[in-house]
């Protein structure tokens, strides 16, 4: 596993321990923020206008 993924499961498992949350509840309730960042992941990804505009409007 990559120190990412170690970073991104022990604030998992902290945030619910802290909230007294079982980790399915959590990821249960992250998921649509997790779908939000896979969708923008994609965009960026596969449309190369959306990411190359900020640097052409800045004349880059």
């Amino acid at each position: 596993m990559t120190e990412r993924g170690v970073l991104i499961q022990s604030v998992l498992f902290e945030g619910s321990a802290v909230a007294k949350l079982r980790i399915g509840e959590v990821t249960k309730a992250m998921m649509p923020f997790f779908v939000a960042l896979f969708t923008v992941l994609l965009m960026v990804t596969y449309l190369p206008w959306l990411s190359l505009w900020l640097p052409r409007t800045m004349g880059l």
